[in-house]
């Protein structure tokens, strides 16, 4: 609530100061009675199914199969380029928790998903090879996934994470805050989906965003913000194309490198010019990538200019 005391002729106004951020951040919002809607705008209702969604893509019952794991905000929906350029492997694509059709599982922690993602693993059929790729909060739940089912890998490709905490934490976490109300406001989702690029992308992001919780945002990125690499990673020793894009935060930039010099069998590789959605925004050559490095080849594969 905004609170006015009398002082004189002088009027103060006491603001809760998540509205004068986002007053800040959003210009155009010129009324404040704009910025009071948001606090009471619906919310999603969030349930608790046992189960994750999950679609599965395979054409031979002998294919090598490929597990992707997508970022905050998403879902699986947003591997199907990906997906579409690697036809000759299987995939498996779970909408984590409190995303997609996951929905009504709740998000509590990157260890529970990576624990439900790990039953999926279970699942799967043992003669077949099976790699990894994730991204965003995918890749931290990858690497939690790795410590806890690494004989079931034969390798795994990861990009947009951190090994090393990043600057400036709480800012971070803010933003994280902000981002819960945004989705909530269709005109600023619209803004943010801009950074995917591609307008079919912009539109499936508005569309399944809708269904996202604020609390699910919430939790998941300063959850990630707060990630610290297990003790057990220590003893990885799969095959781990590490991938960072040159124009990702520094502690994101810097973590390929970190990595391969914490393990063996790391392959770091830096994408010039590239932001944190380039696997979205540039899916062929992600997939040339994780073809690459799936068949063997990891030590070939060179990034496009």
């Amino acid at each position: 609530m905004v609170t006015k005391r009398a002082s004189g002729n002088v009027v103060i106004a006491v603001v809760p100061i998540w509205r004068v951020i986002m007053y800040r951040l959003c210009p155009q919002m010129r009324y404040w009675r704009t910025l009071r809607r948001i606090s009471s705008l619906p919310k999603v209702a969030e349930k608790d199914s046992p189960m994750l969604s999950c679609s599965f893509h395979d054409k031979s019952d002998a294919a090598p199969m490929i597990l992707y794991l997508h970022g905050l905000g998403v879902a699986g929906w947003s591997w199907d380029p990906v997906i579409g350029a690697l036809r000759e492997y299987g995939a498996v694509v779970p909408d984590l928790p409190g995303h997609g059709g996951s929905c009504d599982t709740q998000w509590r922690s990157l260890d529970d998903t990576a624990a439900r993602v790990a039953e999926l693993v279970d699942s799967l059929p043992e003669d077949r090879p099976l790699h990894l790729a994730g991204h965003s909060l995918g890749a931290y739940v990858g690497l939690i996934l790795l410590t806890l089912r690494q004989e079931r890998f034969a390798s795994a490709v990861l990009s947009g994470f951190h090994v090393t905490p990043p600057p400036r934490p709480n800012l971070l976490k803010l933003a994280y805050v902000v981002n819960g109300f945004v989705i909530r406001v269709p005109p600023l989702l619209r803004r943010f989906a801009a950074v995917f690029g591609d307008e079919a992308v912009q539109k499936r992001f508005v569309e399944g965003a809708g269904a996202i919780s604020s609390r699910t945002i919430r939790r998941a990125g300063i959850q990630v913000v707060e990630f610290k690499p297990p003790a057990r990673l220590e003893a990885l020793s799969l095959p781990l194309m590490a991938i960072a894009g040159e124009a990702e935060p520094e502690a994101i930039r810097f973590a390929p490198d970190r990595l391969s010099r914490q393990l063996p069998n790391v392959y770091p590789r830096i994408l010039h010019g590239r932001d944190h959605m380039w696997p979205i925004k540039e899916p062929q050559t992600f997939a040339d990538a994780l073809r690459a490095h799936v068949s063997g080849q990891s030590e070939t594969w060179a990034p496009v200019a």
